[in-house]
């Protein structure tokens, strides 16, 4: 289980890489990054 602090800097990280924007080789697309959290509350189905 990840911590707030790891989130935080996992968040960071995928900020640097989307400032960067850079084009997928032969495309103008663009990969984007962003973190995600799952609710695991008791009764909660993952």
């Amino acid at each position: 289980m990840a911590s707030k602090e790891d989130n935080k800097a996992v968040a960071k990280i995928c900020a640097q890489l989307n400032d960067s924007e850079i084009e997928i080789p032969g495309t103008n697309l663009r990969q984007i990054y962003k973190t995600t959290t799952i609710d695991s509350s008791p009764g909660q189905e993952v």
